[in-house]
């Protein structure tokens, strides 16, 4: 059977064809797509020209774009309709492309042959290919491209760790958004625009309560009511709902905050940085 992630997308303006996709589709496309990308890094990396802006900066740049593809539709659903299913998946594509990340960014040739363009031919570029290497120069050294072989390995570990903690935390994020439910009786439906009542009595119905109306923290549901409402206890409920999922309770995230921080922090450490927040600043 064909994968629809790994053809052309034939939609208009290219777009991905997400009807055609299933959740099966995504771990085999991912595989393929990352073999594909590494021939193309290793190609460059071990090529017998001198590097130049066209032969490696601008070569590396356009890599990859297939995979690009199919990470980009796994993440666009994986953060707005996923079930558990797909959900869980992230577990699995999230550790393999850091691992890839990591090959990339740790790959000393290719490191060597931006560094030779960076250092020795800026003043030959325009502006624009120049602002490009100094973008693809700085990404190798802000992910550790100049450390011992210890410190790359420290990185791959926290990397790995951190591939698999991310997308409990969104799952949980996710999840908590999901469950939250707030049922309206009619009188409670006072300034909300007819749109918005049709909405929420739907989404009733789809849980089988057709005398209720019902309002959840997805944003196409959550923002009309805060905006039109005038009903300010029950905006004060939605919004403490919303501001406070996953600190306590079935998807708490508080651990994985504190695991993610620390991991940051000892990042952000092994590349001289004092902190995290420095790093990133």
């Amino acid at each position: 059977m064909s994968n629809p992630l790994l053809g052309k997308f034939d939609q208009p303006f290219g777009t991905i064809p997400f009807n055609e996709i299933k959740t099966e589709h995504f771990v085999p496309a991912l595989d393929a797509a990352i073999d594909e990308a590494k021939a193309e890094i290793n190609a460059i990396a071990s090529s017998a020209e001198g590097p130049t802006f066209e032969n490696t900066v601008l070569a590396q740049e356009l890599s990859g774009k297939k995979l690009g593809r199919v990470a980009t539709a796994y993440f666009h659903l994986f953060g707005s309709e996923s079930d558990q299913d797909f959900q869980a998946l992230a577990g699995e594509i999230s550790p393999k492309l850091a691992k890839f990340g990591n090959d990339i960014n740790l790959n000393k040739d290719l490191f060597k042959r931006v560094e030779e363009v960076y250092e020795n031919q800026m003043d030959s570029l325009n502006d624009e290919d120049a602002r490009l290497t100094e973008l693809c120069y700085k990404g190798f050294v802000r992910n550790g491209a100049k450390l011992s072989d210890e410190d790359k390995e420290k990185i791959r570990n926290l990397d790995e760790e951190m591939s698999t903690l991310s997308p409990q935390f969104s799952n949980n994020g996710l999840n908590a958004t999901n469950s939250y439910e707030m049922w309206l009786d009619e009188s409670d439906l006072g300034g909300l625009p007819d749109i918005i009542k049709d909405g929420a009595k739907m989404a009733a119905k789809s849980k089988g309560k057709e005398d209720k109306w019902l309002i959840t923290l997805q944003f196409p549901s959550y923002f009309p009511f805060m905006k039109f409402s005038n009903r300010r206890d029950l905006r004060e409920e939605l919004m403490r709902a919303s501001v406070t999922k996953c600190n306590g309770g079935e998807f708490d995230n508080t651990e994985l905050c504190k695991r993610i921080a620390k991991l940051k922090h000892e990042r952000a450490m092994l590349l001289g940085y004092d902190n995290f927040a420095d790093y990133i600043l």
